[in-house]
């Protein structure tokens, strides 16, 4: 039986600047997705770094406004 309470979202600005894999809400087009934060070091548009979508590895273009962690995985039938 699974005892955890179902993820909520969170302010984006709660969200630790960590390369573990999340959720993030964009209001602008109602997207979500799966990213995590990348730490920059050499660039001057994201000095502190950005957020980078899992499976393109792209640069996440939309500003979050919301954050998730990811549940917990299946429990052994």
């Amino acid at each position: 039986m699974n005892t955890h309470s179902p993820p909520v979202w969170l302010p984006i600005a709660t969200s630790p600047r960590t390369r573990h894999a999340r959720l993030v809400y964009c209001p602008e087009r109602k997207n979500i997705y799966l990213v995590a934060w990348q730490p920059t070091e050499d660039t001057f548009d994201y000095a502190d770094g950005h957020w980078t979508q899992f499976g393109s590895g792209g640069l996440l273009r939309e500003a979050p406004t919301h954050w998730m962690p990811l549940p917990p995985g299946p429990e052994k039938a």
